[in-house]
């Protein structure tokens, strides 16, 4: 054996020593943890990845230590050990740790033998779905006609592994700035409805809060006078709930008819806790309007026509839509239901 070769093996054999890879902790703590979040769910599929990488890069070391690169091969080391020690954090920077597995994933071409790419260029075709239509085209024919010459084919398999990791991990930023917008949009949603239910007597026709079963049940259980001043609340409290529920009731329609992946069921959890709130908004804005009777086709004639307006509204968001269309001529909503009698 020549002395490049020996001193080949010796530095493969250090790479491998077991001390370099001991098993992460998120292995030996055993602890089952419930995956509620985008950043929980990430960190899940990065130590996937990670552990799939580790172990193809010390098979490829083991079984053929005599045609290892140990210049890359060093350099994958070290990414994968330090990438092992954020993992193993409770916060990472989970964009950079992605970032590094990618690269990872690229270096181990270089260190593969010709054969063994080849084979993984047959399982790269189905990862072509996150590249866009216009592009994918080509990239499907690259791999298609690849041939046996090594060079080629390396410098062919890292280039399109390095686009598929870009368009999936410009993916991953989508998907969580999308999260992270539907949560803003739910905390200031619950602080605009509440400031908006706090301030709705201010806004609100109380010419029109006549005959609403608030007062009837004041009424039949003979509360205090002063309680009177509930009644405006207790009204638009009405609206927000029969809205909310109408809201909710379509979310759970629309949620029961479709099927979902893990990957959406974060972003698609958020946007079912925000059609109650937007319902419950909605809902009292209408009432708002409606009880100065500014809302151009529509008359309401007795309490009963709010409820109806309130659920719809938070029901379908076209119905709500049209309902505050200024334009007279376009808009031809009716709402007339009339008093029974004794009324």
């Amino acid at each position: 054996m020549a002395a490049a070769d020996v001193t080949k093996l010796a530095d493969v054999t250090k790479l491998l020593k077991p001390e370099n890879w001991p098993t992460p902790k998120w292995y030996a703590e055993g602890k089952a943890r419930r995956i509620q979040t985008y950043e929980e769910y990430f960190t899940f599929q990065l130590r996937a990845r990670y552990s799939e990488l580790e172990n193809d890069f010390r098979s490829v070391l083991g079984n053929f230590p005599n045609m290892v690169d140990v210049v890359t091969a060093t350099r994958i080391s070290d990414i994968l050990q330090a990438a092992r020690c954020n993992l193993e954090r409770e916060t990472s920077e989970l964009l950079t740790l992605s970032s590094s597995l990618d690269l990872v994933e690229r270096y181990m071409v270089w260190v593969c033998p010709s054969h063994l790419n080849k084979a993984k260029s047959e399982g790269i075709m189905p990862r072509l779905d996150v590249v866009p239509v216009e592009q994918r085209g080509a990239l499907s024919r690259r791999l298609t006609n690849l041939t046996e010459k090594e060079d080629n084919l390396r410098s062919i398999l890292d280039d399109i592994i390095g686009q598929i990791n870009s368009h999936t991990i410009q993916n991953r930023i989508s998907m969580g700035l999308q999260v992270n917008r539907l949560r803003n949009l739910r905390f200031w949603g619950v602080i605009i409805l509440f400031v908006f239910f706090a301030l709705s007597p201010l806004a609100t026709n109380l010419a029109n809060g006549h005959d609403w079963p608030s007062q009837s049940v004041a009424g039949s259980v003979k509360l205090p006078a002063w309680l009177n001043v509930l009644f405006p609340w207790l009204n638009a409290l009405a609206m927000m709930i029969l809205g909310a529920v109408g809201g909710f009731l379509s979310g759970l329609l629309q949620a029961q008819s479709t099927s979902i992946t893990f990957t959406k069921y974060l972003e698609n959890m958020l946007k079912l806790q925000l059609r109650p709130l937007v319902g419950a908004l909605v809902s009292l804005v209408l009432y708002t309007l409606l009880s100065w009777q500014v809302l151009p086709g529509i008359k309401i004639e007795n309490v009963g026509s709010y409820f109806l307006i309130a659920f719809l509204s938070g029901f379908s968001e076209r119905y709500f839509l049209q309902l505050v269309k200024t334009d007279p001529e376009s808009s031809s909503v009716q709402i007339n239901v009339k008093e029974r009698p004794g009324k």
